[in-house]
């Protein structure tokens, strides 16, 4: 992760935040090299302004000593669909469906 390299850089007394979209693949090495991480919280990504103004002030609070991030990840074994507006001009989504529970059915 670019965290390590950030690191390497800056020297390990530098707090390393890290702003991430939802579809990322959060790693236990991303926890470990970063300081803070803020996940967009909006789908369609509509909050990416206001997720760096937190991220800012976190860094910032630690920085100063304020706080200390602490970070935590479980993985739920879920999969998430997340639509997106554009799906729709792509693709029929009915009839996409039907084919995926044609094609489970028939592996099965």
């Amino acid at each position: 992760m670019i965290a390590k390299q950030i690191c390497h850089i800056v020297g390990p007394d530098v707090k390393i935040g890290v702003e991430l979209d939802l579809h990322c693949d959060l790693t236990d090495q991303m926890i470990e090299q970063a300081d803070a991480i803020v996940i967009y919280k909006e789908y369609p990504h509509t909050d990416i302004a206001d997720r760096a103004v937190d991220l800012f002030e976190l860094m910032a609070e630690a920085t100063i000593g304020r706080i200390k991030p602490v970070m935590a990840m479980f993985d739920c074994r879920i999969l998430g669909l997340y639509l997106t507006p554009y799906v729709f001009f792509v693709l029929d989504w009915g009839s996409f469906v039907s084919a995926s529970v044609t094609r489970l059915v028939d592996d099965s």
